[in-house]
């Protein structure tokens, strides 16, 4: 019985130690983002995400999938002048069955005045999937997603309402919209740039509760890898010391170069001297 025990235990902690002990954190906009007209506010879909790697025997055969904190993709209203993102529509089935990458969903959206419509479909196309489907419960989920989301919507930015649209309604106002109030990808993700991680609902203390120290240690010495990580552990632990405290990091960042040789010393260079230079203009 003791050896019995002692076996799951082990493959307890062999596939819960399967993870990094580091989190990261992403979010990513898609392609179809438009302005209002009056040049406010900008609708668009984007995907968040905080996972943590696999590593170890979880990597094989595929890379390893990663273990999810959240993994989302919504309908969002963002107005540039009070840097106030809020989440209008949350794709919640579609993501329960398949991933939120940007490159496999095609958005359509048009913006006017109270009103925004949506509609959103897989970049192959539905018929794609159902000729693909592995097994009749497959076939069947993907003619339930394609049966809904075929339709588009519209949602009112005032109460939230979610009503389906008459198609030729949709078409015209999305080919207006579209001539007319188009946002650049790039300039909207400089734009969304000045939005806390914390805004984007990305709190560290909520997915991966951790010391402020191995925040901090993991971010100054390069450990975690994740850019926006490190820009979360800015935002959320680091702003939040005192003078002193921020003048003890970086010289314990300089420290560390210094204890460094050759190419390493020039990678991390290289790679933490946005993160030194974020954390210096804090003082």
């Amino acid at each position: 019985m003791r050896i019995k025990i002692s076996l799951l235990m082990g493959a307890f902690i062999l596939f819960t130690s399967c993870y990094s002990k580091y989190v990261s954190l992403d979010y990513e906009v898609h392609h179809g983002a438009v302005w209002n007209n009056e040049k406010t506010c900008v609708a668009f879909v984007a995907s968040k995400k905080a996972y943590r790697n696999a590593t170890g025997i979880t990597r094989f055969p595929d890379g390893g999938i990663p273990k999810y904190l959240v993994n989302e993709m919504s309908l969002y209203l963002f107005n540039v002048n009070d840097l106030e993102l809020s989440v209008l529509f949350n794709f919640d089935d579609l993501i329960n069955w398949k991933n939120s990458s940007s490159s496999l969903w095609f958005v359509k959206i048009a913006y006017t005045d109270s009103l925004i419509y949506f509609n959103i479909s897989p970049t192959t196309g539905w018929d794609w999937y159902l000729s693909h489907a592995k097994s009749e419960k497959d076939s069947m989920q993907i003619s339930q997603l394609k049966e809904k989301f075929t339709k588009s919507f519209s949602i009112n930015i005032i109460n939230k309402s979610v009503d389906e649209v008459d198609t030729s309604i949709f078409a015209t106002a999305y080919q207006k919209c579209i001539e007319t109030n188009k946002i650049d990808l790039t300039e909207l993700n400089k734009m969304l740039s000045d939005v806390s991680l914390a805004d984007w609902g990305l709190v560290l203390d909520n997915l991966y509760p951790k010391s402020d120290k191995k925040y901090i240690d993991e971010t100054i010495y390069g450990y975690n890898k994740s850019l926006k990580t490190r820009r979360a552990v800015l935002e959320q632990v680091i702003e939040k010391k005192s003078k002193k405290e921020i003048q003890s990091i970086l010289k314990r960042m300089d420290e560390h170069s210094k204890s460094l040789e050759g190419l390493k010393k020039m990678e991390y260079d290289f790679y933490m001297k946005d993160t030194y230079e974020s954390i210096k203009a804090l003082l």
